[in-house]
């Protein structure tokens, strides 16, 4: 049994507490199951309380694990976590200065002004805050304009063109430019971005100018309001065409996926150990058993880190999974046809769902996958013409944000109510002037 101990840091109470189930571990122990939990309601400041977790092995006794890990997403309180402190069972309540309302941010680009806007939208009223202008240049396709948010809301981040600067941004209602960082050469197709959990590290990844062979990688390290950038050599990887990029909820992994990588023109999955110099730690292509990569695009992370799904965006359409057992990484099952086209994956906080577009020209459609058995269990349909492009989950679970690569005249976004992880009738569309990109994950 591991006691953990969590102390509310924070100059005010909090509430609604949740402590998420199962956790990870590396090592011997093969199931977790919570005990003893006294940190329910609400915990005053410097307040503490606690909750246990039984950890069994194989043979069904309890035994301590070699190793153990937890994710930042351990607890949570309100727009609070739960992290780790220098000493492993003692948790404190890191807290931000940020809006309690989450907001969801959208690269839109306006036709004719070589402006990329990154609009804030309040998740509660579903209003526009304040837009602001990025250099963008329109001969740039709209949809290389990705956003991420770090985990704790404070930053968001967006890149700039031609100069292939990434832009970092405060969050909240009006963002404002806080910092502009040169990578020095800019990823022209299809670039992605991603935080750590800790936000201390983004990573930045495409493929300069469409060149197969060229793709990069940046690391771009923050201490104390430094930035520093870095090109690892990934164990010598050599990516052609990076789809996307995802980072273990503990933050010690980076998982990839290449187009075309891994000596397999289908392309290939790759897990780098962020704390050993980015070494290789596995690579997947169609020669290992039961893998069925078909161009490799975005990834999603189960909140245990046991189980990566990988989109295909070419035929056979479908979803790969991969399971990872104490750092062992397999091709598990290969769901078959539940999307086409995949645009934009997102999990929930509690890892019971999974939401994905299908941006297929016949089927513009919200699929939702039950991740305990990895089947579909209903799909929600878009207005007729809308291509959809980015999904994002509010942290409670209530709505599902979807932006959209080709739009109306105004409407570009659009939100469905959620009920038990199921879409409630047709989605409320918000609108704005000119054909958005993507989304940003939302402030936790």
């Amino acid at each position: 049994m591991v006691t953990y101990n969590v102390t509310n840091n924070a100059n005010t109470s909090l509430s609604n507490l949740v402590v998420q189930q199962p956790i990870s571990t590396t090592g011997k122990s093969s199931l977790i199951s919570l005990q003893a939990n006294t940190c329910t309601g609400t915990l005053a400041a410097g307040g503490k309380c606690s909750f246990q977790l039984l950890i069994k092995g194989a043979n069904n006794s309890e035994q301590q694990p070699s190793s153990f890990t937890i994710s930042p997403e351990i607890c949570s309180f309100n727009s609070s976590l739960c992290i780790g402190t220098t000493t492993l069972n003692n948790l404190t309540v890191q807290t931000y200065s940020i809006s309690a309302t989450p907001f969801a941010y959208l690269g839109v680009l306006y036709s004719g002004s070589n402006k990329n806007n990154l609009v804030p939208i309040n998740s509660a009223s579903l209003l526009l805050g304040t837009p602001t202008s990025v250099a963008y240049d329109w001969t740039i396709p709209h949809e290389d304009s990705p956003v991420a948010v770090s985990m704790d809301g404070s930053r968001v981040y967006t890149l700039e063109a031609p100069s292939g600067n990434l832009i970092v941004l405060s969050s909240g209602s009006a963002p404002q430019i806080l910092d502009t960082i040169a990578l020095g050469l800019f990823p022209l197709l299809h670039p992605s971005i991603v935080v750590s959990p800790d936000g201390n590290t983004i990573y930045v990844a495409g493929t300069y100018n469409g060149i197969l062979g060229y793709s990069k990688i940046y690391v771009v390290s923050y201490n104390q309001g430094t930035y520093t950038v870095s090109t690892p050599s990934f164990d010598d990887t050599s990516f052609i065409y990076v789809g996307g990029m995802a980072v273990s909820p503990d933050g010690k992994t980076l998982y990839v996926s290449d187009y075309w990588g891994g000596n397999d023109i289908r392309g290939a999955f790759y897990a780098f150990d962020i704390h050993n110099n980015y070494s290789r730690l596995v690579t997947l292509n169609n020669n290992n058993a039961g893998c069925n990569f078909h161009l490799p695009n975005q990834l999603a992370v189960m909140p245990d880190n046991q189980t990566i799904y990988v989109d295909a965006q070419a035929s056979p359409q479908g979803m790969q999974v991969i399971s990872n057992d104490h750092g062992v990484y397999t091709c598990s099952h290969y769901l078959s046809y539940i999307t086409d086209q995949t645009n934009g994956m997102t999990i929930t906080p509690d890892g019971k769902y999974l939401y994905t577009a299908s941006n297929n020209v016949a089927n513009h459609k919200i699929y939702v996958i039950d991740t305990q058995n990895n089947s579909a269990l209903t799909s929600a349909t878009l207005p007729s013409g809308i291509y959809p492009f980015g999904v994002a989950v509010t942290p409670d679970g209530s709505q599902l944000f979807v932006s959209t690569n080709i739009g109306s005249s105004t409407t570009n976004a659009y939100v469905f109510s959620l009920s038990n992880g199921l879409p409630n009738g047709n989605p409320t569309g918000i609108n704005m002037t000119g054909p958005q990109s993507t989304i940003g994950q939302f402030i936790n």
